[in-house]
């Protein structure tokens, strides 16, 4: 992924995900509506896998699950592993998603 020939957008939104992985709730909401918050990182990577399959690999997927462990404090490689197998079903169906309609994505 080189940043000169538009990584930059890739890269500020898979940050932009990291930090909403980590946003707390204001103390005002009920505590079961973070249930229904989605896992911002998997979104974003699967979109982009799909939409450039050709700029992200699974080596950037397992060091991005790495940073992810890092900043939930969580063991290291079980977001890694994660996310390079959510790579690789991405990799294995992009060309059969994107033949559907948006309806059917």
């Amino acid at each position: 992924m080189n940043p000169m020939e538009g990584g930059w957008v890739i890269l500020i939104t898979l940050v932009f995900a990291m930090v909403l992985s980590v946003v707390h709730l204001p103390t005002w909401m009920p505590d079961w509506l973070g249930w229904l918050r989605p896992e911002w990182i998997v979104l974003v990577l699967f979109f982009w896998v799909v939409e450039h399959p050709d700029r992200l690999g699974m080596v950037l997927a397992w060091v991005l699950g790495l940073f992810l462990d890092v900043l939930l404090s969580e063991p290291l490689g079980i977001n890694g592993l994660c996310l390079a197998v959510i790579t690789f079903v991405a990799w294995t169906f992009y060309e059969r998603l994107r033949m559907y309609s948006v309806i059917q994505q």
